[in-house]
Parts: structure tokens; sequence; C-alpha cells
């Protein structure tokens, strides 16, 4: 996930030993089963084969599943896990993220939230819990919970970046750049590319003017590797055709993916430019590369009816 904010799921965490489980049935779509039997939800039994292995065998097969985009194979290993021995948390965990991938927002939350019981010192089943309620449009709970895994993970810079997302389109620029300018302190440069861009917009939407910031700031980041050129064009230094022809990959969805990017911070400039005209335009490509797991897309809609345009 280039960060979901662009968001992918954040990397693996070692996980803490877990408590007792409850029963963990924790499907909607699931028929009630009779007593002592441990449901595997959203998985058919005859596909389910009881071998005698480890939970964490089926954990890590479901991961290299999960990577693969076998997303059916990877909730068949993670359950699997879980019929093994119920207080697996880290196959809540997998199967949490699973369900987001196959767009089960409730049942993302439910599994995440399993996890959470059984291992509450586990800040990415908070993280996860909280993507999952953001794409919900619950955006009070996803910011409390991404606080919850930064409380956890200082260094968290997912979590930073993610809450600062939410906190500026929710009229509190002045946090959001406060997230920002965290995420720049504790990111990698991949990350910290975006922090720049949200940083900058965050003190233009508080009145501000970031320009002189901006430009400081980025002396201390590689602007060569994407969105490096959108930085540039935010400083001064490439126009906005010099960011379009900077995306060349040969791979159709990673190139929609920097589309959708670029689109939408091509648009956000063109706001602080004054431009809103050319701003809309820019945020209906950034609607119509259709890239719906990106943020930027939703963030495109709000933006188009905060200007009192029709998405």
């Amino acid at each position: 996930m280039e960060s979901k904010s662009a968001l992918p799921a954040p990397p693996r965490m070692a996980q803490a030993a877990p408590a007792p489980a409850p029963n963990p049935d924790l499907s909607e779509e699931e028929p009630s089963r009779a007593p002592g039997r441990v449901g595997a939800p959203g998985v058919p039994a005859s596909r389910i084969v009881r071998v005698t292995s480890t939970p964490h065998f089926h954990v890590k097969r479901g991961q290299a599943y999960e990577d693969e985009g076998l997303l059916d194979r990877a909730l068949e290993e993670y359950t699997q896990a879980i019929l093994l021995q119920p207080n697996t948390a880290e196959a809540y965990l997998g199967r949490g993220w699973v369900h987001h991938a196959k767009g089960s927002r409730r049942l993302a939350v439910k599994n995440f939230s399993q996890a959470i019981r059984l291992n509450p010192r586990n800040p990415e089943a908070y993280f996860g819990r909280a993507w999952a309620y953001e794409q919900l449009g619950q955006v009070d709970l996803a910011i409390k919970e991404y606080g919850q895994a930064i409380a956890l993970k200082d260094d968290y810079a997912d979590a930073y970046l993610s809450r600062g997302v939410l906190r500026f389109y929710h009229d509190r620029p002045e946090a959001a750049a406060a997230d920002f300018s965290t995420v720049l302190d504790k990111a990698p440069d991949g990350l910290r590319r975006y922090a720049l861009l949200w940083l900058f917009l965050s003190r233009a939407r508080s009145g501000g003017d970031g320009a002189k910031e901006l430009s400081k700031l980025a002396e201390s980041v590689s602007l060569t590797p994407w969105p490096g050129i959108i930085v540039t064009h935010y400083l001064g230094k490439a126009g906005a055709e010099q960011v379009l022809r900077a995306i060349t990959d040969d791979d159709r969805r990673s190139r929609l993916e920097k589309e959708c990017v670029a689109y939408f911070f091509l648009g956000q400039y063109d706001l602080v430019r004054g431009d809103r005209k050319r701003a809309a335009e820019h945020f209906r490509k950034t609607l119509a590369i259709g890239v719906t797991g990106y943020r930027q897309y939703g963030a495109a809609e709000k933006e188009l009816r905060r200007m009192g345009e029709t998405p």
C-alpha cells in the first residue's frame, strides 16, 4: 500500500503472548453453529482441511497468500490457525486485513477488535481498526484509534500521517500540522515526502504561508523518488505537466495510483493559488481515475463539496 495515506497495511509486527479468547465466530454472514464447534467465518467448511500443524505455520502461510493477493486462501489459513488455537491474536489481525481488502469493513472491525481483546498492547491492531472506522465514515472513532496506536508506539509514522489527514479534513489544520511535523521527525523518506505536502497544505488552510518552511524542510528529503516531483512543483520548480510526465510505470495499477495522487495534489496546489476552476478540474480527474481505495479519492470528493461543486 503507497502508505494508504495513500496507505497500505503497515508491516507486520511481533505479537506479545495473547490472553484466553472468547468465541472466534465473528462473521455476520455465517449461520449459527452447534455448541462447542469453532466457527470459520467466510470459509466454507468443506474447504477447511484439518492438518497436524501449528497456528504459527498457518499465520505465516496466510501472510504469504495475502502478500500475493490470494485473499480467500489467506482467509482460510488464518481461520485454520484459529481452529487450532482460538486465542491466536495474529490470526485475527490477519483476518481483519483480509476482510478490509475484500471491502468487508464491519467484519474487519470485528476481527481487529478480537485481536485487541487478545493482545491489547498491539499498535497494528488499533491502526487496522482505525483504518476500517475511517472507511466506514466514523471519523471520531478513527482519530481515537490512531491515537491509541501512537500511545503504544510513539514512532508509528503511518498512524501520525493518517490522523493528520483526518484532522486536516475536520477543520483542525493546526493539530494536523503537528502530526505531519512528527512524521517528518520520525519517518523514512517515503512517508516524509507525503508529510511535506500535507504540512504545506495545513499551513495554507490555517491562513499561513508554508512556502519558506517547505523549502527548508525539503532540503533534508530526497525528492527524486515519487512523489518528490509534486513537492518540486509546490516549490515552484516544476510545472503540472512535468508532474504527470514523471509517471512512467509500466504496471497499469501503479500508474493509475500515481495519477490519482498527482491530480489530487495538483488540485490542492491550485486551491492554494486561488484557481478554483482548475482545482475542480483536477479533483474531478482524481475521481475519474477510479482508485477508490486511496484516501485521495475520498478527499477529492470532500474538496469538491466544500467548493460547492458536484463530484
